[in-house]
């Protein structure tokens, strides 16, 4: 009987020594739960190079709780699809405390922008470049209970770009007349900014420069009744038209008049109409009507939320 008690004794010894070394693994204040991250991409368009979707590229991860230093300083969160997971390195666990998370994609390494920081819960992505023509979504998640978590922080990726195109077509009275498109340009565009939001904040766009200009050196020949694209799907920063901030339209053509052999170089500068601001995750589109050595005629342009248009359908867009 005493060897019974003995045994019964050492393994009641031996449960509470493992339960303690269990408890042991998790830091003093922190619950159990593990922090988890998962990413809706079906619905969205993610590319940074070379097709490369957001599954396969991953996304990085800013935040943590007030008054701490943040939890997650850029941490890379990348899919694994033999376990269909989102996965990070060095497991955190989550505190008594309220949280506040940041998502950006592309990361850092890979992204047009310097850098991205949290101070006094403030998040800035630093020095984006719109030039490069790289895609930047974002995604947040704020005011996490973390004695009460979800099973994983659910972030629904949005575009922090407006996506802009130009089509343009011949007027009536110029429709026997031989026009062709040399050069359209957006000029005077903000193409350098920084992004800064947070759960007190309003998100905005800060610009940094306006002497950059998208478009494209051409040789079309425009034609009556016909909408031709010569600037398609171009990635800008949001940005406001408004006091000494315009953006022009420059058109460079040829012009031969019919019955004529004559042919002249000319070229329209119009401002944009209508829009006086791009604003953050819209696909904004213009049409305009080339009128020979009178004007540009814009229509009203068609705005709408970019990405709609990708409801349900494939993620590797460019």
């Amino acid at each position: 009987m005493k060897y019974l008690l003995k045994i019964l004794l050492l393994t009641s010894l031996c449960i509470a020594c493992h339960s303690d070394l269990e408890d042991e693994k998790i830091p003093h204040g922190m619950t159990k739960a593990s922090i988890g991250f998962k990413a809706a991409v079906d619905n969205t368009r993610a590319i940074v190079e070379n097709d490369t979707p957001i599954k396969n590229n991953g996304f990085s991860v800013w935040g943590g709780y007030e008054g701490n230093a943040p939890v997650f300083d850029g941490r890379k969160v990348t899919f694994n699809s033999t376990n269909n997971e989102w996965e990070y390195t060095e497991e955190e666990y989550w505190t008594y405390n309220t949280y506040n998370f940041h998502a950006v994609y592309p990361s850092p390494e890979v992204g047009a922008y310097t850098s991205a920081t949290i101070s006094n819960g403030i998040f800035t992505i630093e020095g984006f470049d719109a030039t490069k023509e790289y895609d930047l979504l974002y995604a947040n998640q704020f005011g996490i209970d973390g004695s009460n978590p979800p099973s994983s922080v659910d972030f629904q990726f949005k575009h922090l770009l407006t996506k802009v195109s130009l089509s343009l077509t011949l007027h009536e009275d110029n429709k026997n007349d031989v026009i062709t498109v040399t050069g359209a340009y957006l000029s005077g565009l903000y193409t350098k900014g920084s992004y800064t939001n947070g759960p007190n904040t309003t998100e905005s766009w800060v610009n940094l420069d306006n002497s950059s200009y998208v478009g494209k050196e051409t040789n079309t020949r425009l034609t009556y009744g016909t909408d031709q694209p010569f600037i398609e799907n171009h990635l800008m920063i949001p940005q406001t038209f408004s006091g000494e901030h315009t953006v022009y339209l420059v058109v460079q053509y040829t012009f031969t008049q019919q019955g004529s052999s004559t042919t002249s170089n000319k070229s329209l500068v119009v401002p944009l109409p209508y829009s006086t601001q791009w604003t953050i995750n819209t696909s904004i589109a213009y049409k305009a009507t080339v009128h020979v050595d009178h004007n540009i005629e814009f229509a009203i342009p068609s705005v709408e939320e970019w990405g709609s248009e990708q409801a349900g359908g494939a993620i590797i867009i460019k």
